[in-house]
């Protein structure tokens, strides 16, 4: 998803949060939150530039160590296997919550 993209989320988003808590008169000054920005691109306003940053954390990419791949036993498989067991300890190691 690109910069852009992903900023128009998190505006519309930030500005029904802050409406639905404050009430709908308070919509044009959570727009304005968003109008001034430092050279860098990044919003003037410390509420929006903290939602902004957490927004970004909240979908940075998860990365996990899967555990080695067993082998196929057929040379033309280049898809991995694993067995179940393993990845769900490497899933739980990384501390996500796992359904039986």
């Amino acid at each position: 998803m690109s910069t852009e993209k992903m900023r128009k989320e998190f505006e519309v988003a930030f500005t029904e949060e802050m409406v639905a808590r404050c009430g709908e008169g308070y919509r044009s000054s959570v727009e304005f939150f968003f109008v001034e920005k430092e050279p860098d691109g990044e919003y003037s306003n410390p509420i929006a530039h903290a939602g902004w940053f957490g927004w970004r954390a909240s979908r940075a990419p998860l990365l996990v160590d899967l555990p080695k791949p067993l082998p196929s036993g057929d040379y033309r498989m280049t898809v991995p296997f694993y067995k179940a067991a393993d990845i769900i300890k490497a899933l739980s190691a990384a501390g996500f919550e796992v359904k039986p």
